[in-house]
């Protein structure tokens, strides 16, 4: 008898073990942090009751605790964000001490600035809720938790296995974030080049082309001369250069104008 148990045990464990890899696996196997993060609620909905879950990020900046994810019922909801030091929010003080909290039977007495303000009845209000820290060696990043509308849901195994899962979570979050800010940086550089290709251009027109008319400046004429004479000279060919002069233009600007001069050159440039 006590071998069939240990031997049903065991069975069980590596069961387990084994589920928790394929989903760990899952989750670390993308980058998009909306995959990953629904990834997580159907790995974690397939081990325990996810009636109520929800995944947070700190912003250490404004330390702020963002939802990413939250979903009650099936149903997607945007709850607002909760201060860090919010003396009477459960996941503030989980992601503050990085202190794992479980609750089988949630009084209405209890405080709690999110959940009582989020429910109109007491008949909804979540009984058994778990509340997890997601920190790695260098740093906390944010939290998650599982609720359930009934008491007594939740175990010593769940918790333990949700800090399996955990390690799993933080490493894809942390490449998530890492590749977001990889891409960040990848797109603002592109638009500086960009930006700086098309400046070397502009620079490069206005050194070589008359700013009014935009046609080719003495200096290029120059250039492009020097270089048709080499080429015929080369294949023993002639070239020839055509002159053209405006007579009597000094007495439209004269009369009329330098600004309606400017418009006559532009016209006759076109």
């Amino acid at each position: 008898i006590e071998l069939k148990k240990n031997s049903d045990y065991l069975k069980q464990s590596y069961q387990t073990i084994s589920l928790l890899s394929s989903i760990g696996k899952k989750i670390t196997s993308n980058l998009e942090i909306d995959v990953i993060i629904e990834d997580i609620y159907q790995g974690i909905s397939s081990l325990m009751d996810t009636t109520i879950f929800g995944l947070t990020l700190l912003n250490k900046e404004t330390e702020q605790i963002e939802y990413k994810y939250y979903k009650e019922e099936d149903q997607k909801m945007f709850p607002k964000n909760i201060s860090l030091l919010d003396d009477n929010s459960y996941f503030a003080t989980c992601i503050y001490f990085k202190k794992e909290i479980r609750i089988n039977d949630l009084k209405v007495s209890d405080k709690n600035s999110f959940i009582f303000s989020h429910h109109d009845n007491t008949q909804n209000i979540p009984k058994s809720l778990i509340f997890l820290p997601l920190f790695s060696e260098k740093e906390t990043i944010g939290g998650l938790t599982v609720q359930s509308y009934e008491k007594n849901k939740y175990t010593i195994q769940h918790i333990e296995m949700l800090r399996v899962l955990g390690s799993y979570i933080v490493s894809a979050l942390e490449n998530s974030l890492a590749h977001q800010e990889v891409s960040t940086l990848n797109s603002l550089l592109t638009r500086d080049k960009k930006e700086l290709e098309e400046a070397n251009k502009k620079i490069a027109h206005l050194a070589n082309h008359d700013t009014l008319t935009s046609l080719p400046n003495r200096r290029l004429f120059k250039e492009l001369l020097q270089h048709v004479a080499h080429n015929c000279k080369r294949q023993n060919l002639s070239f020839a250069v055509c002159y053209l002069d405006l007579d009597n233009f000094k007495p439209i600007n004269d009369t009329l104008g330098h600004k309606f001069g400017d418009a006559v050159l532009i016209k006759f440039a076109s």
